[in-house]
């Protein structure tokens, strides 16, 4: 039993450390002033998406 919760634990870290690595990559493609109004846009969803926990 202590087992898959240890494994839990390790994918949840696992996971939360995925989340922030993505977050700052949309960031940062976001402050590229040469990307389109729709794809702004796009990314911006994806973000309060991920934000909220839906993807992951």
């Amino acid at each position: 039993m202590e087992n898959n919760y240890e494994a839990f634990m390790f994918g949840r870290k696992k996971q939360a450390r995925i989340q922030k690595q993505l977050l700052n990559q949309i960031d940062e493609i976001l402050r590229d002033p040469n990307i389109k109004d729709v794809e702004r846009k796009s990314l911006k969803r994806v973000k309060t998406r991920l934000e909220k926990g839906e993807y992951l």
